[in-house]
C-alpha cells in the first residue's frame, strides 16, 4: 500500500502530470457543458456572433452592415472578432441548431482556457497550480462571464500564451501571436500593454540585482527585440487586415470611446460597461480575494526577492482591478490574473521562506503543514462557497434569451414587408436577436448605442424618446422621413412605447403575439 501511495504521489507531482491535466480538462468540460445545457443565450450579442459565423460560412466577408441603418457601422463595418467568427464556422454550420453549436463552442473554449491557465501555472512551477485552477473554476462572477458566447474568454488564453512567450523570449512566435491577436479580438492592445509592463519590470529587477551592469547592451537588445516582436506583430495585424484602413478608426471608437472613455453618464450603454461596487466585487469573489490578500502579504514581505514575472502579474492584476471598478466586464481579466499573480507570488515567497527555514524545520514537515492548512481550508470554506457560486451561475445562465425569441415577429416581417425595409425596434439590444432570426429587414441600432450616438446625436435622442414613450414633435414625420420607417416593433416590456402608437391615428396594428406588437404606418 505504501509503495502504491508513493507511486501515486510521484505521478501526481510530476512536472508534466497527465493525471492533473486530465482532471482539469474533465472538470472544465463537464462544468461548462452543464452550465450551457439550457436553450437560452445570456447575452443578446451572442445571436450576432452566430449570424456572422453563418455569413462567413457562406464565404462572405462583410465590409458594410446595413442591418444597423443609423449607426457608424452601416457604411464602415469592421469585424474586430474576425478569427473568433472563423472559429465559430464549424459549430454554427455542422450542428442541426446553430445556436446549440454556438453554445458547444463555449464548452470547447472554456475547456481550452482553463487548460491553458493550468499549463501556465504548472510550466512556471507554481505551487498548488491544480488547486488554484479549481478555485478559478468556482469563481461565480468570472464563471458567468466565461460562459458567454463572446470573444474575450478566448482572448484570455491568447494573452496568457503571449505572456509565456515573453517570459521565455520567444520572439518569432510572439510576433505571429501578436499578428493574429489583432484579427481575433478588438482588445488586442492588452498584449502591447503587457509587453511594456514586463519590459519595465525586467529592467527594474535587473537594476535592483545589479545584473544590468554586466550585460547592459544585451539586456537592452532583448527588451527592444521583445517590444519589436509584439508591436511589430500588432502593427502588421492592423495593416495586413481585410478591414484596413477602416479598422483604424473603428479601433479608436471601440477601444477608446466605448471601452475606455465610455458614454455611460450620457446614454444608456450595456450593463457590462457600468462600474462594479467594490464590496459587491469582493463579496462575489470572496475566495479569490482571500487568496489574493494572503499572497499579497507574502509578496510584499518578500518584495526584494520577487521575480520580474511576479512583478508583471502584480501590475497587470492591479490594472485589471481598477478597470473592473470602472466597467464590470473587466472581471473576465481581473479574476484569472488575480489567481496567476497569487500563484507566482506564492512560488517566489515560499521559495525564500523554505530557504530561510530549512535549518530550523525539516522541509517535509513544512510541506505537510502547508498542505494540511490548504486542505482544511478547502474542506471548511472553499467547497461550500464553490457549490453556492456554481449553483447561482447555473441559475443566471438559464434565465437568458430563448433560442426562439422574436421568431414569430421575424417570420411575419419576412413574409409581409419589402426586403431591406427598416424596422423601428424598442431597444438597441433587441437587434442582434432580430438580425439572427431575420436578415431580410434592417434595423435602427445595435451592439452598442454609442454607434448611433456617434452617427447622429439628434436622431439618437429622438429614437430614445420614441421607444421610452415620451414621444417627439411630429412623430409620424420623424418616423416616416427621418428614420424612413414603415414598421414599428413595440415589445411587450415597452408598454409606454406601445401606448404611443396604439393611440396614434396614423398607425395601425398589423401583428401581435406574446413578445410584442408590430404597427404599420397608414398610407397618408
Amino acid at each position: 500500500m505504501s509503495a502504491f501511495l508513493n507511486t501515486l504521489n510521484r505521478v501526481w507531482n510530476s512536472h508534466h502530470s497527465l493525471l492533473q491535466y486530465l482532471l482539469i480538462i474533465l472538470a472544465a468540460y463537464f462544468l461548462f457543458f452543464w452550465l450551457q445545457s439550457a436553450p437560452v443565450l445570456s447575452d443578446p450579442d451572442s445571436f450576432y456572433h452566430a449570424k456572422i459565423g453563418q455569413i462567413l460560412a457562406n464565404e462572405k466577408i462583410l465590409h458594410e452592415f446595413p442591418w444597423l441603418q443609423f449607426t457608424t457601422l452601416k457604411d464602415n463595418f469592421t469585424d474586430h472578432h474576425f478569427l473568433y467568427h472563423i472559429f465559430l464556422i464549424p459549430f454554427v454550420s455542422l450542428f442541426p441548431d446553430p445556436l446549440a453549436g454556438l453554445k458547444f463552442s463555449v464548452v470547447v473554449i472554456g475547456t481550452v482556457v482553463f487548460t491553458v491557465i493550468f499549463w501556465f501555472l504548472k510550466s512556471n512551477k507554481v505551487p498548488f497550480a491544480f488547486i488554484l485552477t479549481l478555485v478559478l473554476l468556482a469563481a461565480g462572477p468570472y464563471l458567468f462571464r466565461a460562459n458567454l458566447a463572446k470573444a474575450p474568454i478566448l482572448s484570455l488564453a491568447v494573452l496568457i500564451i503571449g505572456l509565456q512567450l515573453m517570459f521565455h523570449k520567444k520572439y518569432l512566435p510572439l510576433f505571429f501571436l501578436s499578428f493574429f491577436y489583432v484579427w481575433l479580438y478588438g482588445g488586442w492592445m492588452l498584449l502591447g500593454g503587457a509587453a511594456i509592463v514586463f519590459v519595465i519590470m525586467e529592467a527594474l529587477t535587473a537594476l535592483t540585482t545589479k545584473t544590468i551592469v554586466k550585460s547592459e547592451k544585451l539586456k537592452v537588445k532583448s527588451y527592444l527585440a521583445l517590444l519589436g516582436a509584439v508591436f511589430g506583430g500588432l502593427l502588421a495585424g492592423l495593416i495586413i487586415n481585410p478591414y484596413f484602413p477602416d479598422n483604424i478608426a473603428f479601433t479608436w471608437q471601440q477601444a477608446v470611446k466605448i471601452g475606455l472613455i465610455n458614454y455611460q453618464n450620457i446614454i444608456g450603454v450595456g450593463g457590462e460597461w457600468y462600474p462594479y461596487k467594490i464590496f459587491d466585487l469582493i463579496g462575489g469573489l470572496n475566495i479569490i480575494f482571500i487568496i489574493l490578500v494572503g499572497s499579497l502579504a507574502i509578496f510584499l514581505a518578500t518584495l526584494a526577492k520577487q521575480t520580474s514575472k511576479s512583478l508583471t502579474l502584480f501590475v497587470l492584476t492591479v490594472m485589471f482591478f481598477i478597470l473592473t471598478l470602472k466597467s464590470k466586464r473587466n472581471i473576465e481579466y481581473f479574476t484569472p490574473f488575480a489567481i496567476l499573480f497569487s500563484g507566482f507570488a506564492l512560488r517566489d515567497g515560499l521559495q525564500i521562506s523554505r530557504l530561510a527555514l530549512r535549518d530550523l524545520i525539516p522541509e517535509s514537515i513544512v510541506q505537510k503543514l502547508t498542505y494540511g492548512l490548504i486542505i482544511g481550508y478547502i474542506a471548511v470554506m472553499a467547497v461550500p462557497s464553490a457549490f453556492k457560486e456554481i449553483t447561482n451561475t447555473k441559475r443566471d445562465l438559464s434565465s437568458g434569451t430563448p433560442f426562439a425569441q422574436f421568431k414569430g415577429i421575424s417570420n411575419w416581417l419576412k413574409t409581409n414587408t419589402p426586403k431591406g425595409s427598416i424596422v423601428l425596434h424598442s431597444d438597441w439590444d433587441e437587434s442582434p436577436v432580430l438580425f439572427y432570426q431575420n436578415d431580410w429587414n434592417y434595423y435602427i441600432v445595435g451592439l452598442d448605442p454609442t454607434f448611433m450616438y456617434e452617427y447622429n446625436k439628434d436622431l439618437y435622442w429622438k429614437w430614445v424618446n420614441i421607444t421610452t414613450g415620451k414621444g417627439v414633435d411630429d412623430l409620424t414625420e420623424v418616423i416616416k422621413n427621418e428614420l424612413r420607417v414603415q414598421y414599428v416593433l413595440a415589445t411587450s416590456d415597452h408598454q409606454d412605447m406601445d401606448k404611443l402608437f396604439k393611440n396614434n391615428e396614423d398607425f395601425e396594428k398589423a401583428y401581435e403575439d406574446s413578445e410584442g406588437k408590430i404597427y404599420k404606418i397608414k398610407k397618408l
